[in-house]
């Protein structure tokens, strides 16, 4: 789903630049059907930029091993 979500993620980047926006983008992704640790981590993704999987699971204060499966699920 990430990738399905890449094109629009990277027009809001800018716009979420502030804790604020981040609020609002959370309750944008989970409209679009993510859940809560699946929002976590793509908002990870969109603050830290490429990063190893270990740094956004730290980030989103998840599971390293729940991170990969999230990170995997949502390319698909």
């Amino acid at each position: 789903m990430i990738c399905r979500y890449i094109k629009a993620i990277i027009y809001v980047h800018y716009f979420a630049q502030q804790a604020q926006n981040y609020m609002i983008l959370d309750q944008f992704l989970k409209k679009l059907g993510l859940d809560e640790k699946e929002t976590k981590i793509l908002l990870s993704v969109i603050r830290l930029g490429s990063q190893p999987t270990s740094v956004i699971a730290k980030y989103a204060k998840v599971d390293r091993t729940t991170a990969y499966r999230i990170l995997k699920q949502l390319c698909e």
